[in-house]
């Protein structure tokens, strides 16, 4: 027999009750906020996670695993520390695109956005139906997608991308994201390069 402290006293041990017990158990907060959402592709939806929780290469996190770096500072702004908060959201090349990206979708961002869960929260709560609040975190996941390849190229490969060319494949990826996975096979390209294709 198999005994347990689940309280004070030693109880028989059911899988029932762990269950019980770690359904009880709250998430990592910055969890909550993620879908796992078919329409975008498991990579997109790996990357997200990790991003969120802080585990993508960043400068920072890449130094305070010491590794050597010549510099710490954003390759994309040159002006603060490459977190993923920093990266993704509140430098100026991500403002400018994340300008762009909520100009298109029609939801306004507020100026003190500083992290990646903050967004995530945000379009939750500015989104009327369930079908665009799908869309628009499609659309945000691949603008972070995008933000990091991106700077991606920059570092290994030298080559910049124009903040038009970033809204640019952002629109583009998304647009093929929920043609093919969304199964809106029928999808206009005018109509989602205006954003009209959820009302």
């Amino acid at each position: 027999m198999w005994l347990w402290k689940q309280e004070e006293k030693p109880e028989i041990f059911k899988v029932c009750d762990l269950r019980s017990e770690l359904d009880g158990i709250n998430l990592i907060p910055e969890t909550q906020v993620l879908k796992w959402l078919n329409w975008i592709p498991k990579k997109i939806n790996c990357f997200l996670w990790r991003a969120v929780l802080d585990r993508i290469p960043t400068r920072v996190s890449l130094a305070l695993r010491n590794i050597h770096l010549p510099s710490v500072l954003c390759a994309l702004c040159n002006s603060a520390s490459e977190s993923v908060d920093h990266l993704l959201i509140s430098c100026q090349y991500a403002q400018l695109v994340w300008t762009a990206v909520s100009l298109w979708v029609k939801i306004s961002l507020p100026r003190y956005l500083l992290s990646l869960v903050g967004l995530m929260e945000h379009i939750e709560s500015q989104c009327s139906s369930q079908e665009i609040k799908k869309a628009v975190y499609l659309i945000a996941a691949a603008t972070c997608w995008i933000l990091w390849r991106i700077r991606n190229n920059l570092i290994f490969n030298g080559k910049i991308t124009q903040v038009s060319r970033a809204v640019g494949d952002i629109k583009a990826i998304s647009f093929f994201w929920v043609k093919a996975r969304a199964g809106k096979t029928d999808l206009d390209w005018k109509k989602w390069s205006e954003f009209r294709c959820f009302k």
